[in-house]
This record gives C-alpha cells, structure tokens and sequence, in this order.
C-alpha cells in the first residue's frame, strides 16, 4: 500500500470539498430514510393490521433479499450509467414508492413495494462508492470512508428511536410522510452535485453483454488477492455475528441481567462503534497494511465472543459494569475494522468496476442475514446461547490467525491499483 505517516488528514478534511459535502449530504438523508420507518413498519404490521411473527419474518426477508440476490446483478447497469443523474433518479423513484406505503391497504400490497425500495436502495449504495472515487483523492479516503461510516452507523441508531417517538405520538403513516420530505432534501443535495469526472466509458459497453460484464467484476475479485481476502473476511465476519447477533437478549437475560442492563449493553456497542470508527479514519496508520489490521481485529472478536460466551455459559461471572466494558471494546474493534475494508475496496477496485464489486461485497456481507439466524437458533438448542457465542468467536480466532499466517505471502509485491498521486477525483 502506499506509504503513509501517522499524522493523518483529519477525517472531516473531504468535506472541504463541496462536491463530497454535497454527495455526503444527499447521503446522512438517504441514510436517515432507510432507517426511519422500521418501527412504523412494525407497528403497522402487529398493532393496526394485527399480524403474528410471521409477518415480522416475511418483511425481514423482503428486506435482505434485494441485497443478496438482486445486488450483485443491478450494479451491472450500475457501472454502465453516470452516476450523478442515476442517484438522483434513484433517490426520486425510492420517494416514489414510499409514497405508495402511505396507501398500502395490506401486506401483499406492502411487501412488494418494499422489495422495490430495497432494489433501488442496492443500486444507489455502489453508485455513490463510484461517486467517491469521482470526488475524492487516496488520502482523503479515510476520512471518506468513514464519514459514511459514522452516517450509516447513527442513522442506525437514531433513525429507529425518532421513527418510534413520531409513532408514538401520531401514526405510522405520518413517520412516511416524514420520510418523503427527507427524500426530497436527499435529492436537492445531488441535484447540486457537479458533474462527475472519472465517470464510467460507455462507448464499448453496449456491445459486450450482460453476463460478460458481470463476470468481469467477478474476475477483477480474484485477480485481486487483497480485495478477495477483505470480502470474505468480511462474509465470515458477518455469518459469525448473525449467528448470535438476535440472541443477545437471551445471553443478557441468561447471566440474570436486567432490561436496563440490556439497554445499556446495546449502548455500549452503539457507542462503541461510533469511536471506532471515528478513531481508524482519524489515525490511519493501518494504511500500509490494512488487511493486516482487519486480520488482527478478527482475532480479537473472536476472542471477545468466546469470553461473552463462558460468560452465558456461565464460566465467567462479573459485574454488569465489566459486561458493558466488554461489549464497549467489541463496538469499536469491530467498527474500527470496517474503515480498512471501505479503504481497500476504494483503492483495488477501478472505477469502471466500482458498482459491480461494491455489490458482490454488499451481497457476501448481507446474505449471511438470511440463513445465519436460523441455524445460530437450532445450534443454541444442542450447545446453549453461550455456546453459540463461543463457538462463533473459536471458529472466527482460528479463521483469523490462519489468514494472518499466509498473510505475508498475499501482500508480497502488491500495489494497490490507486496511488496518492493517481486516479482522482476532479470535478467541474
């Protein structure tokens, strides 16, 4: 990787750079819509339609199945268009159907809209990766990165919590409509987006086919052993989370914790995440290396969730405070880690490929939503939830230290395919 101080530029520096402002506006409000209406969702659902669980699981999968399925396929046409007008349609089509949950008169008529939101939503996520590489240097992308980090991260976190007051004092529908004028300000913020430079060569693609030009992003993943590396670490990680990640209420309740213990577990991870990220883009000494970072970041999750793990087995007994410490160190490890892997998929994916990779990560990472819970739920009836916890952090530790084993071989004579001084950004 390229040679790199520790005195980083500070992660807010891109947003000296008006096209970013502007992309990165546009993107805390698409953020901020993804994830205010979960709670209206679940209200209408259970308390005015009068669903059972079943109905919970079926929007979950609606959900997940765009990105596992749809996305790596729609970032074909993702990598053929420019990407400024694209956002802007796709920011303006989502407006669109959310407008239709304001006159949804059930499920089945709910459910489809939602699957359509979530294909616009895959297309969208690639085509402001692009976007960056349009708009901002090599050694800028830290503090890119993680700006997109920290917008996805407490949108997560407060978009759900303003969605649940506004339900609580109005309807579900009034949280949509909500919605609708933040996708409207969304969109004012990419509509003042300068045009792109940098932006994908159509001239040829036309005549090349569709499946051609998927594998072609396919071919670029393995050709590339770092971009490879990242993405599948990045898989396992998720499938390892999402093994436990619905039974941490069980865990708590388990070792004889509160519901205010919980909350503040949840918290600790939240908060956690915020600095972690925060801290990897601000000090990006990972730079020269930073599969290496993920790798050893793996190693202490996975011993992490072995101790939460005796922990619901109840071979570690400790105060609550050490429990909150202990989910506090998990949320910024974890968090930390992602800012390397946005790094490695800006800097060793060109940008003619930059929508068609971005979704096949996009999938790797989401799919193991799909069918991780399920089996993290029948292993928890032969081995307990602590079981699971540390079944999870052994097989990841061992993943982890095997990669980090090879890991001079993978790195040896690299070059990353963007340098300081190389492909970026210039906008008019």
């Amino acid at each position: 990787m390229s040679d790199t101080n520790t005195a980083s530029p500070s992660i807010l520096a891109p947003l000296k750079l008006r096209p970013f402002r502007l992309l990165f506006g546009g993107q805390v409000f698409t953020d901020l819509s993804n994830w205010l209406d979960f709670t209206a969702l679940t209200v209408l659902l259970v308390y005015v339609w009068q669903h059972g669980p079943e109905a919970i699981a079926a929007l979950m999968i609606t959900v997940g199945i765009p990105w596992v399925f749809i996305g790596p396929l729609v970032s074909v046409w993702v990598d053929r268009l420019p990407r400024r007008p694209l956002m802007i349609y796709l920011v303006l089509a989502k407006l669109l159907v959310t407008a239709g949950f304001l006159f949804a008169p059930n499920l089945y008529v709910l459910l489809p809209l939602i699957f359509l939101r979530g294909v616009l939503g895959v297309m969208l996520v690639p085509a402001r990766q692009g976007a960056i590489r349009s708009i901002v240097p090599e050694q800028l992308l830290p503090g890119a990165v993680t700006l997109g980090e920290l917008s996805t991260r407490l949108t997560q976190v407060l978009a759900p919590v303003l969605g649940g007051v506004i339900v609580a004092y109005s309807s579900p529908q009034v949280v949509f409509g909500v919605e609708l004028v933040i996708l409207i300000i969304a969109a004012i913020f990419l509509m003042r987006l300068p045009r792109l430079q940098n932006e994908p060569n159509r001239e040829n693609r036309e005549k090349t086919s569709f499946w051609a030009e998927f594998g072609e992003g396919l071919q670029h993943i393995r050709s590339r052993r770092i971009l490879a590396m990242a993405i599948l670490l990045l898989g396992v990680g998720f499938f390892m989370i999402f093994l436990y990640d619905g039974m941490l209420a069980l865990w708590a309740k388990g070792i004889g914790l509160g519901e205010s213990s919980y909350g503040l577990l949840m918290s600790a991870i939240g908060f956690g995440n915020i600095v972690g990220a925060i801290v990897a883009g601000q000090f990006a000494f990972w730079r020269k290396n930073p599969l290496q970072f993920i790798v050893i970041a793996a190693v202490f999750l996975g011993l992490i969730n072995i101790l939460i793990g005796f922990g619901g087995l109840g071979h570690v007994v400790t105060h609550v405070s050490l429990w909150v410490l202990t989910f506090l160190v998990f949320g910024v490890v974890g968090a930390a880690a992602t800012v390397p892997f946005g790094y490695i998929l800006q800097t060793e994916t060109p940008n003619h490929l930059m929508g068609r990779v971005s979704g096949v990560a996009s999938a790797i990472s989401n799919g193991s939503m799909l069918a991780a819970p399920a089996i993290g739920a029948a292993l928890a009836k032969f081995i307990g939830v602590g079981g699971v916890f540390a079944a999870a952090g052994a097989l990841m530790t061992l993943i982890a230290l095997c990669v980090l084993v090879v890991l001079p071989r993978l790195v040896a004579g690299h070059k990353p395919l963007v340098q300081p001084d190389g492909e970026s950004a210039s906008v008019s």
